[in-house]
């Protein structure tokens, strides 16, 4: 998404991006509530725990083998989607459970853990479900409501200068 303009599937530990077509509408109609913590999750204790637990990684399949992704297939993805790291996180890191426990809680299309921590997101089709949520919350934490956007990338004619536009 950083190298290639557009949403991407990463797997492994970050090397493999595959390029997703994006129906731009639902760009357009996902809001995410992004939960910042004080704190940061230190990775490497996150990762060795992980390990120390010999518990396997769930098994990683491409959600979107037609290189596209819509409405359904991503409301489908998000229905099975899980961050393998979440409960251990929620042990290690105490304050981190009782965030995701109220997202978890409402009406969204996903809740969860941001990678290892500390991060905690949902995500909602509706504006007025994450401003609820975030009021709800406030207090607690630093929060910042997000929009999706979509990127188109222009060329110029004059020495093929790229220009980026969001929206």
């Amino acid at each position: 998404f950083f190298i290639y303009d557009s949403p991407a599937w990463v797997s492994g530990v970050g090397e493999n991006v595959l390029p997703i077509k994006c129906d731009s509408q639902l760009i357009k109609n996902l809001y995410f509530l992004v939960v910042l913590f004080p704190f940061g999750c230190e990775t490497k204790r996150i990762f060795s725990t992980f390990k120390e637990l010999n518990k396997p990684f769930s098994a990683q399949t491409h959600p979107f083998q037609n290189g596209t992704i819509n409405k359904n297939s991503f409301e489908t993805y998000l229905k099975s989607a899980k961050n393998d790291l979440e409960p251990m996180v929620s042990e290690l890191y105490p304050d981190i459970r009782p965030i995701l426990t109220k997202l978890n809680d409402v009406e969204c299309l996903y809740s969860g853990l941001s990678g290892s921590g500390s991060t905690c997101f949902a995500d909602f089709d509706c504006l007025e479900k994450l401003q609820k949520t975030s009021k709800d919350l406030q207090g607690f934490f630093r929060s910042n409501n997000c929009k999706s956007i979509f990127a188109e990338t222009y060329t110029t004619d004059r020495k093929s200068t790229r220009l980026n536009s969001s929206h």
